[in-house]
């Protein structure tokens, strides 16, 4: 039985790259994070008891548009996956 905070957070999680998860990859280009990266947002996941969620980062880059774009692997309003 799994557990999310967020509808779409399993999905996201699900496509994240091992680096993206970790917090060594930007979530949008998959870059190396710079020293200017910041958290855009945590994915809270729970399967069972097991807390499986992460923290989605963004590259200095890619900040602008993180703040305004769907991580990947997460549906727009229309349905339509990013």
């Amino acid at each position: 039985m799994s557990r999310v905070t967020n509808p779409g957070d399993r999905e996201i999680l699900a496509a994240l790259t091992e680096g993206q998860f970790r917090g060594w990859s930007c979530t949008w280009c998959s870059e190396e994070l710079d020293g200017a990266a910041e958290e855009v947002r945590r994915l809270e996941v729970y399967r069972g008891a097991h807390y499986v969620g992460t923290t989605l980062w963004a590259c200095s880059r890619c900040l602008k548009a993180a703040r305004t774009k769907h991580p990947p692997g997460q549906p727009s309003k229309d349905g339509a996956p990013t």
